[in-house]
């Protein structure tokens, strides 16, 4: 598209290239970006959209070990524009301006099962959402406490497997931010018979909880959380359970 051979490495010697490791203001021509995330988040910001009509960007997460999350910015005159995140090695996102707004042509995602820590976890959309090709594994037996973002309606999904069953005395608790609510369904199939029965959330609920016998959190049990709206959460669960299963919506 641009006349360059990436196979003769043209590229990164093009007046077009640019690689970064830190903070940075794109100028006008600098249009091929690889990015190299160290030991801290930080930002891009891409040259005034007026300056830069017709013009694409690349911009490519070529390395990042952490990780770390780099946000790309405007400079504040791109007409409703949202700060773009990339958190993935091989992910890569393309924006061209018209003039007046930044456009966002593709974005590509190097897909990753990121497995939390034992303890409490702020979940993210950019190391954790399905729209970053993120697949969460819950696999402390000690437990986890996993603190969704804000609801906003942005549909954006959240999907967690359960890779490790939560011992009796833990729980996998997930929970929902400020005033925002959880609706939904858990579905149970008894560890007794091939009875399936269902938990629906009452309304007011703000967190599942699951304490690896009768409110689910064994192996195999997976959870899809879609922020449906302005503070509401939908969860959809399904798993086993054993003994008399109960509840895993619970309002504070």
């Amino acid at each position: 598209m641009l006349g360059l051979d990436y196979s003769k490495g043209q590229v990164e010697t093009s007046a077009l290239f640019k690689a970064i490791s830190a903070a940075d203001t794109l100028e006008i021509t600098e249009q091929i970006v690889h990015v190299t995330m160290t030991s801290a988040a930080y930002a891009l910001t891409l040259p005034p959209v007026a300056k830069a009509v017709g013009r694409m960007y690349t911009i490519y997460m070529k390395t990042n070990a952490s990780p770390r999350i780099l946000t790309i910015q405007d400079q504040d005159e791109s007409i409703s524009w949202t700060d773009k995140q990339l958190s993935t090695a091989g992910g890569r996102i393309v924006l061209i301006s018209d003039g007046y707004v930044w456009h966002e042509m593709t974005r590509e995602f190097s897909g990753a099962v990121v497995v939390l820590a034992e303890g409490t976890t702020a979940i993210t959309r950019a190391l954790h959402s399905k729209q970053t090709g993120k697949v969460v594994a819950l696999a402390q037996a000690g437990g986890i406490l996993a603190n969704l973002p804000e609801a906003t309606g942005s549909g954006d999904q959240y999907e967690f497997i359960i890779t490790i069953s939560v011992t009796s005395s833990d729980v996998y608790k997930i929970a929902a931010d400020g005033t925002d609510t959880i609706q939904g369904l858990f579905f149970f199939l008894s560890d007794t018979s091939t009875t399936v029965g269902a938990f629906l959330a009452g309304g007011t609920a703000d967190y599942v909880n699951m304490d690896g016998s009768t409110q689910g959190g064994l192996i195999g049990g997976k959870l899809i959380f879609t922020d449906i709206a302005d503070t509401t959460w939908d969860c959809q669960y399904t798993g086993n359970a054993t003994g008399n299963e109960a509840t895993p919506f619970v309002a504070t």
